[in-house]
């Protein structure tokens, strides 16, 4: 009798303290966050509201083939058709087509990171941003990074671009900036 008493007693307790957990209130399912197709304008061929997002390692742009990818509880990541996780994936049959929808919003801008490796000097940052800046586009993270050469430095800037053309036009600006080596589109993520 004594030790039903005690596990009744146990028991008991275990459900106060489970019914004071504002975890197990929380509905087992929730839903996905607005349906993010319609801001980046991607159109998921053969699906309607799906949870989209686009992919850090290779941030797409308007303008790029790009290609779905279903994730296990994130939706649908968009990646650049090139991307180097795509074409090494082995999970084929989670691929979906997409492409860039005609709806997209206006002024909608995507985080492009572009490595820019450059012999060091006085005025580099600012002549590196004058042209990024005379366009009319921001640079939402800048870095500086040490170089194995004393005299060299390369620079990742994250310029928030409404367009393929738009990332292409700033590239081939920075290429020509004096003491640039070479500016191209950086394949890993800054922030």
């Amino acid at each position: 009798r004594e030790l039903l008493r005690k596990a009744i007693k146990e028991d008991k307790e275990q459900q106060a303290l489970l019914a004071s957990d504002p975890l197990l209130h929380m509905p087992a399912y929730a839903p996905p966050p607005k349906d993010v197709a319609t801001k980046f304008g991607i159109h998921v061929h053969g699906a309607n509201d799906i949870y989209t997002r686009l992919a850090g390692c290779c941030n797409p742009v308007v303008g790029e083939d790009v290609v779905g990818f279903v994730t296990r509880g994130k939706g649908l990541t968009i990646h650049r058709a090139v991307c180097y996780n795509i074409v090494n994936e082995r999970d084929r049959e989670r691929l979906m087509d997409v492409s860039w929808g005609s709806d997209k919003e206006e002024h909608q801008h995507y985080p492009v990171p572009i490595r820019i490796e450059c012999w060091d000097r006085i005025g580099l940052w600012r002549d590196v941003t004058e042209p990024i800046a005379n366009m009319g586009v921001s640079i939402s993270s800048v870095q500086q990074l040490k170089n194995r050469h004393a005299d060299r430095v390369t620079l990742i800037a994250t310029v928030m671009v409404d367009s393929l053309k738009q990332l292409t036009d700033i590239i081939d600006k920075l290429n020509r900036v004096q003491q640039v080596i070479e500016a191209r589109r950086d394949h890993v993520p800054t922030a």
